[in-house]
């Protein structure tokens, strides 16, 4: 199949998807799509399944439909919530409230939430692949001080969390983005770090963990005048994550933990938000090339 046509039939997929198709009509475009369009299909459905299909009998396989996830409640669609996030009646519970950016498959903040039962906890991630993980594992932990958010960082710390609200922030082997022109894509700038630090309690804590020095020579830089007193060292592998685990099997056994502690107050109010206007019509058609 040429990209092309590839293209083509990926549109009159995308035109059958918009109808919203329940389940039960799913088994009836078999008989009209081939393997690879009902695959494509199923995987644009709004609700989330996975399919095993038998390769013994390609003009008619075998469908087995499973659950994608074993819940979804420790999602929070924050979108579609009130902003600032009211974190008490979401858990229900008035606790204090720790923040871990990028949490991967969720090893360390499961981990650290079975520790400590009497605090809190949010993740935050950008890549739904790795929301995913760590839904099911949040599930079988059976932990319930668990909250997951998809979304960038930068943004989410302005409109999710109220000033002063914040006991600890943390961030294990962050993407350090190494060639020059994706610095700007690096999490910890100075102005990121006034606002982590508008967003902590007095004597809030930061604590950031990374294999790479060139990157870690840049937060130490970027530190300045954002209102933290800086505690750097080298460390041993503790954390067991994947990335730790990763590094460690290719022979290193010394990383960099940088502690941040807030001593000095930088006020950064919310962000006022701009409501859309959304426009809705009874019909649309995409012309196929």
């Amino acid at each position: 199949m040429t990209p092309c046509q590839n293209r083509i039939r990926k549109r009159k997929l995308e035109s059958i998807n918009r109808k919203n198709l329940p389940l039960r009509s799913v088994n009836s475009l078999r008989t009209s799509l081939s393997k690879e369009e009902f695959i494509w299909l199923i995987r644009g459905l709004s609700f989330p399944i996975v399919l095993q299909l038998s390769n013994k009998n390609v003009e008619n396989p075998v469908i087995k439909v499973k659950k994608h996830y074993l819940s979804l409640r420790p999602l929070i669609f924050w979108q579609k919530i009130e902003r600032p996030v009211n974190w008490t009646k979401i858990f229900g519970c008035d606790r204090p409230l720790e923040v871990e950016i990028g949490f991967g498959n969720g090893e360390f903040l499961v981990r650290r939430a079975l520790n400590y039962p009497e605090r809190n906890f949010v993740g935050i991630e950008l890549m739904w692949g790795s929301i995913r993980r760590a839904l099911r594992r949040v599930k079988k932990a059976g932990v319930e001080n668990v909250r997951l958010v998809q979304g960038d960082t930068r943004i989410l710390f302005y409109c999710l969390f109220l000033p002063k609200s914040l006991c600890r922030v943390y961030s294990l082997f962050p993407m350090p983005w190494p060639k020059e022109k994706h610095i700007k894509h690096r999490v910890f700038s100075q102005a990121f770090l006034k606002l982590v630090n508008s967003r902590l309690v007095e004597n809030g804590e930061v604590l950031i963990v990374t294999d790479y020095e060139p990157f870690m020579n840049w937060i130490l830089e970027q530190t300045e005048g954002t209102g933290f007193t800086l505690d750097l060292k080298s460390t041993t592998p503790q954390f067991n994550t994947k990335y730790e685990r990763k590094w460690r099997e290719k022979g290193q056994i010394e990383f960099l933990e940088l502690r941040l502690f807030k001593q000095e107050h930088i006020e950064i109010p919310l962000r006022e938000e701009i409501k859309l206007k959304t426009y809705r019509v009874e019909y649309f058609f995409l012309p196929l090339l």
